[in-house]
């Protein structure tokens, strides 16, 4: 079965990794998303002393992969998922339809 679903990932690090912007913490995720995982997108916000980031990630099995290695970091922690907007799931559709993804 066919599942069309995005689903937009929210992390932020684990005690006591402590990075400094953004790329950091992508470098973090991106060391330890499992293979096959496909993501769209990252963004990322300090508040204060916390930073926190995001990605949409492909898939419900997508999301519960990531999920799962965000529930076995050390560096990573997970703190929310949601699907995302229908606005960006049809952007995600109608790239991946004219071959444009990257």
């Amino acid at each position: 079965m066919h599942d069309p679903a995005v689903s937009t990932v929210v992390f932020g690090p684990k005690k006591p990794f402590g990075p400094k912007g953004g790329s950091e913490l992508l470098r973090a995720l991106e060391a330890e998303l499992p293979d096959g995982i496909k993501t769209h997108g990252f963004g990322w916000r300090r508040k204060g002393d916390r930073i926190g980031g995001w990605v949409i990630v492909d898939r419900t099995s997508g999301r519960d992969a990531v999920k799962k290695m965000m529930s076995q970091s050390r560096r990573l922690v997970l703190l929310q998922t949601a699907l995302a907007r229908p606005q960006v799931q049809a952007h995600l559709r109608k790239q991946s339809e004219s071959g444009r993804e990257r």
